[in-house]
């Protein structure tokens, strides 16, 4: 009984102590401080299971770069939650400009994790090849 209850006190620490690492809840805040009406979210290169429970929402995986950029492009109220290295995927593929929300530390991996938004230029910018590929 004694080594089951120390046990149960080590993994409740282990959860508090883990969950100030948790990423979606930060980021969804962000979103949802910038939300409005009709607004999507999506996904590019990072999905934890708790991102959709943070949401309330549904959210749209994206696979490929093309279709993260042809995301983004479709307007300001669009938001995609991503790694650094898939914000330089985006950056390396022309569009432009990208407003990033929040950005936190994608703990235990190496890198951080953000949530960016297209501005209204980058929905201009739709109609560019960069974008239509």
């Amino acid at each position: 009984a004694t080594s089951t209850g120390f046990t149960m006190a080590i993994l409740i620490l282990a959860a508090g102590w883990m969950n100030a690492y948790q990423t979606s809840d930060p980021l969804t805040a962000a979103i949802h401080q910038r939300r409005e009406e009709g607004a999507e979210v999506a996904a590019f290169r990072h999905s934890p299971p708790s991102l959709i429970f943070y949401a309330a929402d549904r959210v749209e995986r994206m696979k490929t770069v093309n279709e993260a950029c042809r995301f983004l492009a479709g307007g300001p109220s669009r938001f995609l939650i991503t790694t650094d290295a898939g914000y330089a995927e985006l950056q390396k593929s022309g569009l432009a400009p990208l407003e990033v929300l929040c950005e936190r530390p994608r703990f235990p991996r190496s890198g951080n994790v953000m949530v960016v938004a297209g501005t209204t230029q980058t929905a201009l910018q739709a109609t560019d090849d960069s974008v239509r590929r």
